[in-house]
């Protein structure tokens, strides 16, 4: 177990929830002012203190499939930055 905050650059974490392999961690970016942790990655379902877990919560669907393909196109970092700023508009909107 470790804690979110000391995860870096080139520490392996699971890739499967049957914690049999391994991914390692190219990126790491602080945020300030939020009240959650977060993920950006291809795939949206992480392993998080042995539960399966969606790091879009109960709207997973959308997004899960925006950030599998988004991501292949125009990398992770770019299609979560596309995303969070939709997500906002539609708040913006009250569409959510």
């Amino acid at each position: 177990m470790k804690r979110a905050a000391s995860v870096k650059v080139g520490d392996f974490l699971y890739s499967d929830m049957d914690e049999k392999n391994t991914c390692e961690v190219t990126k790491v970016d602080m945020e300030m002012d939020q009240t959650y942790f977060g993920l950006n990655c291809e795939e949206s379902e992480v392993l998080a203190s042995g539960y399966k877990t969606s790091t879009f919560g109960i709207s997973h669907s959308i997004p899960a499939f925006w950030m599998k393909y988004a991501s292949k196109i125009f990398g992770i970092q770019t299609a979560s930055s596309i995303g969070d700023a939709f997500v906002g508009l539609l708040f913006k909107m009250h569409l959510l």
